[in-house]
């Protein structure tokens, strides 16, 4: 059984405890737990397996408070470079939010406040307008295409081809493939156009894997 004395230390050690955007820290005094969650939250660069060391490291001491201040500001600055151009911060913190909430957990609204009064930026300007992203995309060939539009700019025209494809294949999917329609379809461009962003949302629609290979 646990002693008064070992219960009294756990419950110290609670209290200095508390969890923002998901991530548990210590408060020790030394920052502002709230603005270093917020701040690791807001950095494009920084994955959630990654904010995890980090808090670890700014509560051990391994970096100092001035130090993940000025790393994480370089990584904001991106965001607000970014301002003017909506579309890219969505792109990016669309991504970011799924992946934080696979390990972690999605920001609260008082936690998006936040975001707003100290750091300006609005849920609306982080995500776009959450109506779009509740639309069904699976309705047809139009909506799966509009739906990869809100994250891929400047290839409307290839995403409204690649949409063809992918529809037929989701209607293959749901009457257990047995349709025969197979639709082999070779993509090309320069790096950097958008080809793995677009097939990446087409299979998210799809919920169906993506293979990479590097040759």
């Amino acid at each position: 059984m646990e002693n008064k004395s070992n219960k009294t230390v756990r419950k110290q050690m609670e209290k200095k405890s508390q969890t923002y955007f998901g991530l548990k820290i210590e408060d020790n005094g030394k920052f502002d737990a709230l603005n270093v969650a917020a701040r690791l939250f807001l950095c494009p660069r920084i994955t959630p397996e990654h904010a995890i060391k980090m808090v670890d490291m700014l509560v051990k001491g391994s970096i100092t408070v001035e130090g993940f201040r000025e790393r994480t500001n370089d990584f904001i600055y991106e965001l607000v470079s970014l301002k003017n151009s909506p579309t890219g911060i969505t792109s990016i913190m669309r991504n970011k939010l799924e992946a934080w909430e696979k390990i972690l957990k999605a920001p609260t609204q008082k936690e998006y406040e936040y975001i707003e009064t100290f750091f300006t930026f609005s849920k609306e300007t982080l995500f776009g307008n959450e109506q779009k992203r509740d639309d069904n995309p699976l309705e047809s060939p139009v909506s799966m295409a509009a739906y990869v539009k809100q994250y891929v700019k400047g290839q409307d025209d290839a995403i409204d081809k690649l949409a063809v494809p992918f529809f037929l294949h989701h209607d293959s999917k749901s009457k257990n493939y047995t349709s025969r329609i197979k639709t082999p379809v070779l993509l090309m461009g320069p790096t950097g156009s958008g080809k793995s962003e677009m097939i990446r949302h087409f299979a998210k629609i799809c919920d169906c894997p993506v293979i990479r290979i590097n040759l």
